[in-house]
């Protein structure tokens, strides 16, 4: 997905050091833009198994509208972005 389409998972508490405002900072955090046949996995707890605090994070919508290049940023005939959750544990729940 193009950056100017939108679609990133922000992490508003985790630094990108190496991004600058051109890359969608602008409101803050890290930013992961979807890429086709990818998938985004994190450690949600640190290791005493609390909650990682850091790790809270939002999916950010696709925007409506065409790109410079040309690419048609909507969930209707362009750009479509889907989300899945899957929970990993390192041992049997239940």
């Amino acid at each position: 997905v193009p950056m100017e389409c939108g679609g990133c998972t922000r992490f508003p508490l985790l630094l990108n050091e190496s991004a600058d405002d051109k890359e969608g900072t602008s409101k803050g955090g890290l930013c992961v833009q979807p890429v086709r046949g990818r998938a985004l996995l994190w450690c949600n707890v640190d290791e005493d198994g609390r909650p990682e605090v850091k790790t809270v994070h939002s999916g950010e919508a696709i925007v409506n509208h065409t790109t410079k290049a040309g690419v048609v940023c909507n969930g209707d005939v362009g750009v479509v972005k889907y989300g899945i959750n899957i929970w990993v544990c390192e041992r049997m729940v239940g």
